[in-house]
């Protein structure tokens, strides 16, 4: 079996998903997928693992970047062909200066109330999948921008 194969089961299982969830979830074709689970297709565009990767950090046990790190390197591994794979090591590292920042950034942002966050986290979990959403939150954001800049005063 693919080393993909085996990552992609291993986060199914730990996010209690099938394939036919992670299907709905991502969008990806469910062939595709079934292949993927299988070994038969070891290469994954770096969009659909992305999508992957996505679908699968939401049980808050990893993060996006734990998760998609987890399977890139689960590609990568399946790409290394020998003569030159035995001079090729690749290794899943755990960085503590992304950890310090991750904690940091979470110690930084708002608390908010129950529902704002769900729905905030509805809207994450579908911006890569929608236009309509993505155009709708860079308006949202612009806005915001336009705020924070500061007061100029027109003398």
């Amino acid at each position: 079996m693919s080393h993909i194969a085996i990552a992609l089961q291993e986060l199914l299982t730990e996010n209690k998903m099938t394939g036919a969830d992670l299907c709905r979830a991502t969008g990806i074709n469910m062939a595709q997928i079934s292949r993927i689970r299988n070994g038969q297709q070891v290469w994954v565009n770096p969009e659909d693992l992305l999508r992957c990767a996505e679908s699968l950090c939401n049980n808050q046990r990893h993060s996006l970047s734990q998760t998609h790190a987890r399977l890139l390197c689960a590609r990568l591994h399946d790409e290394c062909a020998e003569p030159g794979a035995k001079l090729v090591t690749i290794k899943l590292a755990s960085d503590p200066d992304l950890t310090a920042k991750d904690d940091q950034s979470q110690a930084n942002k708002p608390v908010l109330a129950p529902r704002l966050q769900e729905n905030l986290d509805l809207i994450a979990s579908h911006i890569t999948k929608k236009r309509i959403i993505r155009d709708m939150v860079e308006v949202l954001a612009t806005q915001c921008r336009e705020w924070q800049k500061p007061a100029t005063s027109s003398e």
